[in-house]
């Protein structure tokens, strides 16, 4: 069950509830996915099973629809929620029923997790609505293990900003920006991967703590 459901909800969350929550797959993933971000929802499907495992955490839920497509794939050991949503971890709650799921509501600058208590960190498009990631990251960093790892997908910032979008609300930063501050917070970048080979595709990080 969520530990905090009173936690303030940030203005980029609170669109996912009720009848959103049971239309996101069909309109944002299928819709707003290759629009907004460069990713297909086969894209993300398969960002998702190359670095899902059976015990890791996703933070920024969305509707499940990753996290569900999954169990097809992975007998859970552990499975952490992490979101600042409580409509959403309900909903997600209710999808998918692996061994063992930790629910959290929260905020990605405020994890109430233990010290080095994570394997693996999986986040996909929430790094527009943070509005410091210096914080963030550091916050992960400290609640994945050493040698455990954080995957973030983000979409191309370039590609991002000739859309009606830019300068309404998503924070659009350079991918070396957002390597940098992963190297603050105690990442080593591992990997930079693209989704696909035009210009605008979408961007899968890989850090690892040492």
């Amino acid at each position: 069950m969520p530990t905090d459901l009173t936690s303030t909800i940030p203005r980029s969350a609170t669109a996912y509830s009720g009848l959103n929550l049971r239309l996101y797959d069909a309109f944002v993933l299928h819709f707003t996915s290759p629009r907004a971000w460069g990713c297909s929802l086969s894209d993300l499907t398969e960002m998702y099973r190359r670095h899902g495992t059976d015990d890791h955490a996703e933070i920024g839920v969305g509707s499940g629809h990753f996290v569900t497509e999954q169990t097809r794939h992975i007998d859970w050991t552990a499975l952490s929620l992490i979101d600042p949503n409580p409509d959403a971890l309900r909903f997600v709650s209710r999808r998918v029923s692996p061994g063992r799921v930790a629910v959290e509501c929260a905020s990605v600058e405020h994890l109430p997790l233990n010290d080095s208590s994570l394997d693996r960190v999986l986040t996909s498009n929430t790094v527009y609505y943070i509005g410091d990631l210096a914080i963030a990251f550091a916050e992960v960093h400290r609640v994945v293990k050493p040698g455990g790892t954080l995957v973030v997908g983000v979409g191309d910032p370039g590609f991002m900003a000739r859309l009606p979008i830019a300068g309404h609300g998503p924070i659009l930063r350079p991918i070396a920006d957002i390597a940098a501050t992963l190297g603050g917070a105690g990442f080593t970048v591992t990997s930079h991967a693209r989704l696909d080979e035009t210009a605008d595709a979408f961007h899968v990080i890989t850090a690892t703590r040492g």
